[in-house]
């Protein structure tokens, strides 16, 4: 007998997928700098994107079930609001040492050692 479920989404892939910041510690991000927070990883070891208000770059080392950021490298406008509120929780968060990572579907869930969390979702693959 078939099922008439629809199949299940496969996982989007770590690396190589633009993500869009969505939540941070389980709040969604303030409307102020919804979809402006983007990273991706690139499978080489580097990460990069934007934090809701300046652009970043950094290291990245993927081992199994977590991903360790290295120093951020940023731009330097001044970041108020909403969008720089969202920077500095960023940035707290990729410094924090190895973050646990889970992707279900298109949802990536990074989470610091201290419980601090950032989901975000995929969109296309980063160019």
């Amino acid at each position: 007998m078939q099922s008439s479920a629809t199949p299940p989404v496969p996982d989007a892939p770590l690396t190589v997928t633009d993500w869009a910041v969505t939540a941070l510690d389980g709040s969604p991000v303030p409307a102020g700098a919804a979809g402006r927070a983007r990273f991706a990883l690139a499978p080489g070891g580097t990460a990069g994107g934007s934090l809701g208000c300046n652009r970043f770059s950094a290291p990245v080392a993927v081992e199994g079930a977590t991903v360790t950021f290295g120093p951020v490298t940023s731009t330097r406008m001044a970041c108020e609001g909403p969008a720089g509120e969202v920077e500095r929780a960023m940035t707290r968060l990729f410094g924090a040492g190895p973050l646990t990572w889970k992707v279900q579907g298109r949802t990536l869930t990074l989470t610091a050692p201290d419980g601090r969390t950032l989901a975000a979702e995929a969109g296309s693959a980063a160019e």
